[in-house]
């Protein structure tokens, strides 16, 4: 495997097959994702905000993004966002290398980084990652640095 992290300075057609894939397992998080950066709503570009992607060849593999929480107004508290997988390349630690660059960014701009997720699978991930389980508005999970 020829793994390779980088990010989107717009969307290409590599994102759309990953947008494809999601879609085909019912995941809308990453149609939000494009609507949000082609209207300039999100583009990970605050200050402490970033998304990296991982490339396998040609091919985008994966994806996950942090921003500044938008439910709330304390801007020490981060948001992983859309973190996504491709179902040939699960199982690979991809989605694990997404997180964990994520992580290692929000330690240097924010105290807490927060999530939201139903899918149980997705808990376990987190929680083997350091989030915590939580019952506070807008978020599941939380890890605290």
């Amino acid at each position: 495997m020829d793994l390779r992290l980088g990010y989107f300075t717009a969307l290409t057609e590599e994102f759309d097959e990953l947008l494809e894939e999601s879609l085909k397992e019912g995941h809308e998080f990453l149609k939000r994702l494009e609507t949000e950066w082609k209207s300039g709503e999100n583009q990970f570009d605050k200050e402490g905000e970033t998304h990296v992607v991982a490339v396998e060849g040609s091919k985008v593999v994966g994806i996950c993004g942090l921003n500044k929480d938008p439910y709330g107004d304390d801007p020490k508290i981060g948001r992983v966002r859309h973190l996504y997988v491709h179902p040939e390349f699960r199982g690979l630690t991809i989605g694990s290398i997404l997180l964990e660059e994520i992580i290692e960014e929000a330690k240097e701009h924010f105290k807490v980084l927060r999530l939201r997720t139903n899918n149980e699978g997705a808990s376990a991930f987190y929680m083997k990652h350091g989030f915590k389980k939580s019952k506070l508005e807008h978020e599941t999970h939380r890890l605290e640095f």
